[in-house]
């Protein structure tokens, strides 16, 4: 799965969905990244793989800008 994807087909109710899914969704055409342990209270407490996902979403932003 793509880590644009927000994992959830279009058949599934809106409601099992989180709230930035819902957002994303609404949108449209946007990225959406998922970061395994991210917390807006403790950003800090997020492990290695957590890391890398932040990574590679910062990374897909800054290209998306320089385009």
């Amino acid at each position: 799965m793509s880590p644009k994807s927000y994992g959830k087909p279009s058949w599934v109710s809106s409601s099992l969905l989180t709230e930035s899914e819902r957002l994303a969704r609404a949108i449209g055409e946007t990225d959406l990244h998922r970061i395994d342990g991210f917390s807006h209270i403790d950003p800090q407490g997020v492990g290695l793989i957590g890391q890398w996902q932040r990574v590679r979403a910062m990374m897909d932003l800054l290209a998306r800008r320089s385009d």
